[in-house]
């Protein structure tokens, strides 16, 4: 079972994406600079601004979570 189906808030599919697109490089790293993220995003082919949208709703919905200026995956 895919963790994430747990969740109560639900992701969009851009959100979706952008988790999916972070998760390797996020448990490689101790954390990571939200433009680090935008630019891996950007990489995969996001816009700027649908990496910026993604990013905060994964934020906002408790998928990543934020500490002194770095990102990291929410555990569950």
């Amino acid at each position: 079972m895919d963790p994430t189906s747990s969740r109560q808030t639900p992701l969009g599919s851009l959100a979706s994406d952008a988790l999916a697109q972070l998760k390797a490089p996020m448990q490689e790293t101790e954390g990571m600079r939200q433009a680090i993220a935008r630019n891996v995003l950007q990489n995969q082919g996001f816009t700027e601004a649908e990496a910026d949208v993604a990013l905060t709703q994964l934020l906002s919905r408790g998928y990543l979570y934020e500490v002194n200026d770095r990102l990291y995956l929410t555990p569950g």
